[in-house]
């Protein structure tokens, strides 16, 4: 049925290059040196040496004629605006797991967990996100979206209808199986992002890839907002049973899943250096191996891989650790050891909680549209965000060391803001540069390999902050029988971490300004 609606849409002629076949075209280009050979051909190749000088970069691939930055619009036929829609509605289904917060509290109750045991399931289910990324996007690359997709949706559907099993008739007061059941579901929800998104890069041209990277990441940013106005929305998912909600985010994510399976194999790849994906290759285990392992190996040589993966390492690590720990924060900065201001305390943190998730979504949307507006390379936007989030981090440090209480709670709200929209910029920013700089054959491996860090970064910003904070912990009196600190010294040592985070992000984006400045004349001239 999709197939006869396809036929009956118009189609559109395919776009001519701007340089001419005599003119040196991108196909020479370093900034596609990991997709294969200089004559499109998938033999992998790396260029180093005087290719990765950005002088001479520059000298070789500046055109005569800058062309213009939107020779081609978001979104040019009906079919693109099918393939489009379609992926918004699967970025909308990849990013429910982040919606875990909404119904931690009853999963809790009905498995009879305790607290730490409900935060390892919701840990276990961000790690089948992150550090599956690699291999999620050698089969994104390798099988097509077609097969990749089918994949994903049966692992979504298997997570989320297991875990809600587990709430009704699984064993009580142990995690293991709602810890399975939603590593599936994390699985799926990271494998059906990067084919998403890998597919919609190689469909978008260059002059509209900022804009495509940045709603799309946007919309699943706030896929977890969108889950939960739906789930207050729906009579008795809300209120009910836990299980109801599981059950039905089983049906829509897997059902997110099967229609991007049908619709995304339809668009169109763009008619770059890069050699299109295939929509059925080679699925054998040592090939799947090796399209992992491989373009790892050139990577590592490559040392602009390594200095965007360092700034997104540091960003990741400073923003994770507001985004994991801002309740506790609140909580040292406007509560009392006698118990008082908790109840403020609360309601403070609900609104920062808002204001992150907003900035966020709002910094991936603005970095993408940005990136294309503006003739500035996409290094220096990193630069920005960098140093985006070290202001945040100070300003919540002025205010942490205030003995004003209201000058304390505007520090929240700065650090929230800013880190937030720094933050979302780096994950529209980073694959925008990933793109540009090593092509879109083999994108959703190269950025699977990018998105280990936020696991790894995040990981070790929290075990730094839990360690600081439980060493100023041990004279304070909060309670209910735990240990709370109160006061600027609970975080004050990881707000400045934060804080070199963000500056060494900086430094790295700086860095890598020149590169991002060749390559995206080279795209641009595609």
């Amino acid at each position: 049925m999709v197939d006869d609606f396809v036929d009956s849409i118009p189609m559109e002629r395919e776009a001519v290059p701007l340089l001419a076949p005599s003119q040196p075209s991108a196909r020479s280009s370093p900034s596609n040196d990991l997709e294969g050979g200089g004559d499109g051909s998938d033999t992998p190749g790396l260029r180093v040496g005087v290719d990765a000088n950005p002088a001479v970069m520059e000298r070789e691939l500046s055109p005569t004629t800058s062309p213009a930055l939107f020779n081609d619009a978001l979104v040019s036929s009906p079919r693109d605006l099918l393939v489009f829609f379609v992926g918004c509605v699967a970025m909308v289904g990849a990013g429910t797991l982040y919606s875990f917060g909404a119904y931690e509290d009853r999963l809790k109750d009905a498995l009879r967990l305790t607290q730490a045991q409900v935060e390892q399931v919701g840990f276990i289910g961000d790690l089948g996100v992150y550090l599956n990324g690699p291999w999620q996007g050698a089969v994104a690359d390798q099988l097509g979206p077609k097969k990749s997709c089918a994949i994903w949706a049966i692992a979504l559907f298997v997570g989320y209808f297991g875990l809600s099993l587990a709430t009704t008739s699984g064993p009580k007061e142990t995690a293991a199986p709602a810890a399975v059941a939603l590593f599936l579901a994390g699985v799926g929800s990271g494998g059906l992002y990067l084919t998403t998104l890998g597919t919609l890069v190689r469909a978008s041209t260059p002059a509209s890839r900022g804009r495509t990277i940045g709603l799309l990441v946007a919309l699943y940013g706030l896929s977890a907002a969108i889950c939960t106005a739906a789930m207050q929305a729906v009579p008795g998912l809300a209120n009910g049973e836990v299980s109801k909600f599981l059950t039905f985010l089983a049906f829509f994510t897997s059902s997110t899943g099967a229609v991007a399976a049908c619709v995304l194999p339809l668009a169109k790849v763009h008619a770059t250096s890069s050699t299109p994906v295939s929509s059925g290759g080679d699925d054998t285990p040592a090939s799947l191996f090796k399209s992992v392992v491989a373009p790892l190996l050139a990577l590592l040589k490559d040392s602009r891989f390594l200095i965007n993966f360092g700034a997104f390492f540091a960003a990741c690590g400073a923003g994770l650790m507001l985004i994991n720990n801002v309740g506790s924060w609140t909580r040292s900065m406007l509560a009392s050891p006698d118990g008082g201001g908790v109840s403020h305390a609360l309601v403070v943190k609900a609104r920062l909680v808002v204001l992150i998730s907003l900035a966020n979504a709002g910094g991936r949307a603005a970095a993408g549209i940005v990136g294309d507006i503006v003739n500035f390379q996409r290094g220096y936007l990193v630069c920005f965000a960098g140093a985006l989030l070290s202001a945040g981090f100070l300003a919540g440090i002025v205010g942490a060391d205030s003995t004003e209480h209201a000058t304390r709670e505007t520090g929240l709200y700065l650090t929230a803001l800013l880190v937030g929209f720094a933050y979302g910029n780096m994950w529209s920013i980073t694959p925008a540069i990933v793109s540009e700089l090593f092509g879109t054959r083999r994108f959703s491996t190269h950025w699977g390999w990018h998105i280990v860090a936020p696991a790894v970064a995040g990981s070790t910003m929290n075990a730094i902050a839990g360690s600081v904070y439980d060493a100023h912990a041990h004279s304070s009196d909060g309670g209910g029988g735990g240990l709370y600190c109160y006061g600027a010294q609970c975080y004050r040592t990881t707000l400045w971490l934060c804080a070199a985070c963000g500056l060494v992000c900086a430094l790295f984006g700086w860095s890598l300004g020149p590169y991002t400045k060749c390559s995206r004349r080279a795209a641009l001239s595609e």
